[in-house]
């Protein structure tokens, strides 16, 4: 949401006001907090992970398959290690690989293991070696597909194994018929199996193949039934009853060299009874975010998940209705979402899916985890009789701060939370059609973070807002408590919690994770005392040091407004805006006079090696310095951003959490802050999600853990490719110890302050700033400028 919070007009906010609702999104009554009733529904969440038993692999993968009875059915598949002895160019690949069929209990245990290769290989009467492409099931029957390739031409064969006992029901060939192309999918759903292809002619087209419960098959290629529509990508296929399915694809006019490509998100419908594909022309906001997800349930229809809960989707009326909720049971959202739908009742309820909590900069096969949730319905609820609180993100949850949550419910008596999106863009239904979807975005953002504002004021909002730091209107008596006296900061990094600090000492927004905002420099180019740049002494390192290329690649507006909100606190006094400062001239001056030019912006972080002699970072975090720097990691540090003072890297909070002003429980929503910064969640915070955790303890942990898994890959990369390969592929080569543990402990141990702007004044001075950079007015009239339209903001927000 970085780009989203730069967008929101003071005449936005103006309107807004003139149509406030009455009730606040998160639907809390003013001044009360809701009491579990006894006719709450109450499912008991049990959870197993599957395993496979399967030794001495070099890599694999499980996905479920569905269910028969009381009984869950996964594929796994993947590759043995290579004998050592054996020279590689005389090792059998197919007899290396493994694919099986899983058969487990409710408890997780295995009933049986079927070896899904050799029994097809065993019954195909070829002498081919034939690889499994999908695995469904319907009823007690499994079946395998195979593709075969002779020429250009496709033949697929079905083995049909009975799970109950692994025989083999039946065999045949030319299984669906023949058709070319690249599959990109294939879902078996109501007794159907539709196959989408991506055929390679005069132009990239795509086919859907269906073969209904008779072995019927037909072929519905979308250049004949949908003539004149470009067709970029067919992303999900659904099953909706009576032969009938819904498809998405991405639509329109697509051109790599223009700003913005007039690409569409659309919807058809395929008649399997009347042979049609015609494009879906209803409303599909309501159901737009639930497709990707969305699969069919015999006797429901259309399903989808979210984090809140199930959802029944009508594509007919254009709806979705939520026929079960996760507040009904205590399992963690984050894997909620991830999961599929195996079956469903209104007395239990099976999911399974694999999960993935892990950095996005070290990847690992253990941050994957296949898991079986199975919800039955209790009788009474335990919880009949708990205060509800209510605590709502502006962004989105994560596995850690679910976890949280589902720890927090279990052990308190007296208290149950209860998540809530409704002030998260990520949450609003949208049509994606529509001209400006950016703008659409950026409205809806400053609806619902406005909303928020009159909701906390009149105590109707949450009691507690999560990941709202970059909101600086909240920072205000009238809208969070002032959380000082309630987070015990014992053991955690003491700078951290001074930098989430208003100016005036209040502490609104306690941090769960960080991040660094700062230059990477070596060490060696900079003075040892040198905490940030002035802009004198800026201008000089990217003179000599960098050789005139600015390190942070930015176009001037966007580094003037960067800079700016590192030294925010400068502008701000008793609440009030100036931005008649000295310092403010001196960042306008410098800006206008470089000659910096675009880069690659916030891709930056991105890139796999550094950018030149030293590169500013957008929430630097030891997982992404690990594989970027390797051993040169011992000879950098991160330094302030060029202000007038030269002060040191601030600190980004990546996850945060506030209380509001208006709760009448406030000492069980800080008892919520203490179960976030314990021990074992901020461990999982530095293990699972790429913000760094705020406990010292944790931090160490974690990073230890960061550092073992990016050893690991260099050593498995080292097993599998040659020196050659390994510099073909950009691949890491060196072997840490724990010492980069400690320097990247001194980098946050430097940080000073946080980083923040509001974004509706950031919006402002972005806006009116670029006049003076084109000599179109003096900075005394932009200032001017800037200050007037923000008095006017400050006194609209607070009436």
């Amino acid at each position: 949401m970085k780009n989203l919070n730069k967008a929101i007009s003071t005449t936005l906010i103006a309107s807004i006001m003139l149509s406030v609702t009455v009730t606040g999104c998160s639907g809390k009554a003013a001044g009360k907090n809701e009491v579990i009733s006894e006719d709450t529904p109450w499912y008991s969440a049990n959870k197993f992970e599957v395993e496979d038993g399967i030794e001495d692999a070099s890599f694999k993968s499980i996905d479920y398959v569905g269910a028969y009875e009381d009984q869950v059915i996964f594929r796994a598949q993947g590759m043995y290690n290579s004998d050592p002895d054996t020279e590689w160019e005389s090792q059998s690949f197919y007899d290396l690989k493994f694919d099986f069929i899983i058969k487990y209990d409710l408890d997780g245990n295995i009933l049986d293991t079927y070896d899904i290769k050799q029994l097809f290989n065993d019954n195909s009467d070829s002498d081919a070696k034939l690889y499994i492409d999908d695995v469904s099931i319907s009823g007690y029957e499994v079946s395998a597909y195979s593709t075969n390739y002779e020429g250009a031409a496709m033949q697929k064969s079905r083995l049909v194994m009975d799970i109950r006992d692994g025989s083999v029901i039946d065999f045949e060939k030319d299984a669906g018929g023949a058709t070319s192309g690249a599959p990109i999918l294939t879902k078996y759903e109501g007794g159907y199996c539709a196959e989408i292809y991506q055929v390679f002619n005069v132009n990239t087209s795509y086919k859907i193949v269906i073969t209904d419960p008779n072995g019927e098959t037909t072929s519905y290629d979308l250049d004949e039934y949908l003539p004149g529509m470009e067709l970029h990508f067919v992303n999900n296929i659904v099953y909706t009853g009576d032969g009938k399915f819904v498809f998405s694809a991405n639509c329109g006019e697509f051109d790599m060299d223009a700003l913005v490509s007039k690409v569409t998100f659309s919807f058809f419908t395929i008649d399997t009874n009347k042979k049609t594909v015609t494009e879906y022309t209803g409303d599909t906001s309501a159901f737009y975010r639930y497709f990707f997800f969305a699969s069919y349930q015999e006797g429901i229809g259309p399903v989808s998940i979210d984090m809140d809960g199930i959802y029944k989707i009508d594509f007919e009326q254009g709806t979705k209705d939520k026929i079960f909720s996760f507040d009904w049971c205590n399992i963690n959202r984050y894997d909620a979402e991830t999961l599929s739908i195996i079956s469903y009742s209104e007395d239990r309820i099976i999911l399974a899916g694999t999960v993935y909590r892990g950095s996005m900069y070290l990847d690992s096969e253990d941050d994957y985890e296949t898991i079986v949730y199975i919800l039955d319905r209790q009788e009474t609820n335990p919880n009949v009789g708990k205060k509800v609180l209510v605590a709502s993100t502006l962004g989105t949850y994560n596995y850690c701060l679910c976890d949280a949550v589902c720890t927090y419910n279990e052990t308190n008596p007296d208290y149950y939370i209860r998540l809530d999106d409704s002030y998260s863009t990520y949450s609003q239904d949208y049509d994606p059609t529509v001209d400006d979807l950016n703008a659409l975005l950026l409205d809806q953002e400053a609806a619902l973070s406005y909303q928020l504002m009159v909701d906390l004021m009149a105590g109707e909002g949450p009691d507690m807002i999560l990941d709202a730091s970059y909101y600086d209107q909240l920072n205000s008596p009238d809208y969070l408590l002032d959380l000082t006296s309630y987070v015990e900061t014992d053991g955690l990094f003491s700078n951290v919690i001074d930098a989430a600090k208003t100016p005036d000492g209040k502490l609104y927004h306690c941090p769960v994770t960080i991040s660094i905002n700062g230059i990477v420099v070596h060490k060696d180019d900079v003075p040892s005392d040198l905490k940030g740049f002035t802009f004198d002494e800026y201008a000089d390192f990217v003179s000599d040091v960098c050789n005139g290329t600015d390190p942070m690649y930015m176009e001037k507006t966007e580094f003037f407004t960067t800079c700016l909100s590192a030294m925010s606190d400068e502008f701000v006094t008793d609440g009030k805006v100036d931005y008649n400062k000295d310092s403010f001239k001196q960042l306008a001056e410098y800006t206008k006079n470089s000659t910096m030019q675009a880069g690659y912006g916030e891709f930056r972080d991105l890139m796999p090696t550094p950018m030149g002699n030293a590169e500013f970072l957008y929430s630097c975090t030891l997982a992404m310095l690990l594989p970027r720097y390797e051993d040169d990691l011992t000879d950098v540090r991160i330094v302030g951003l060029p202000t007038s003072d030269g002060r040191g890297p601030q600190i980004s909070m990546i996850s945060s959490v506030a209380i509001s002003a208006q709760t009448s429980e406030a000492e069980a929503c800080a008892a919520f802050i203490s179960t976030l910064l314990s021990e074992d969640i901020q461990t999982e915070y530095g293990t699972y999600t790429d913000g760094m955790p705020i406990r010292i303890s944790s931090y160490e942990a974690s990073s230890s853990t960061l550092l073992e898994r990016y050893n690991t890959s260099v050593e498995k990369d080292y097993a599998n490719y040659t020196s050659e390969e390994l510099v073909m592929y950009n691949s890491n080569t060196k072997i840490l110890d724990e010492s980069v543990i400690d320097d990247f402990e001194a980098m946050i141990a430097s940080c000073e302050d946080t980083a923040s702007l509001d974004p509706a004044i950031e919006k402002i001075v972005y806006e009116e700033i670029q006049a003076y950079f084109a000599d179109q007015k003096s900075i005394d009239d932009v200032i001017e400028l800037i200050n007037n339209r923000v008095s006017l903001y400050v006194s609209e927000r607070n009436g």
